[in-house]
């Protein structure tokens, strides 16, 4: 287990240095790992709702589950001035969570920004799979990746 941690540790760790700080428009492929496409508008008024979408597809859309196997993916967004550098600092933001509806897609909605300026849809999706082990019953092997997502949104006034 102590072998498999530590390779699991150091595929996040190059997984997360090759998504950061790379701004999404349309359709972005992170690594051959993740790919995802961002349906949001690039400019509001103050104080209008944002809806859309981001479509995601990754390799573990691939790997079919057992019966007590499970995948969740979800989507943490948060409002910010600037895009964070890493997951660390994306916490401490205040952020939404949103999660898959229909296969693959990701709804975004009641997002307000109250001032005017330039700012970001900062966040990261992070999909992970539960998988039985098949050494030891008991245990559960986790497979995780995590995606950065940044999309600049300029706010203008009324």
């Amino acid at each position: 287990m102590g072998i498999n941690r530590y390779v699991y540790t150091i595929f996040l760790i190059l997984l997360l240095v090759a998504s950061c700080n790379k701004e999404k428009k349309e359709i972005d492929k992170v690594s051959s790992l993740t790919s995802f496409e961002i349906n949001l508008p690039d400019s509001i008024d103050v104080n209008k709702i944002v809806y859309g979408e981001i479509t995601y597809s990754s390799v573990f859309d691939t790997v079919v589950l057992k019966e007590n196997e499970r995948r969740y993916i979800f989507l943490y967004l948060a409002r910010t001035k600037k895009p964070t550098t890493n997951f660390e600092e994306f916490k401490k933001v205040n952020m939404d969570t949103f999660v898959p509806v229909e296969n693959k897609i990701i709804p975004i909605y009641d997002i307000k920004f109250n001032t005017k300026g330039a700012v970001f849809l900062d966040g990261y999706i992070i999909d992970q799979i539960f998988l039985d082990s098949e050494i030891d019953s008991e245990k559960v092997n986790i497979s995780t990746l995590e995606t950065k997502i940044t999309h600049p949104i300029f706010v203008s006034g009324n």
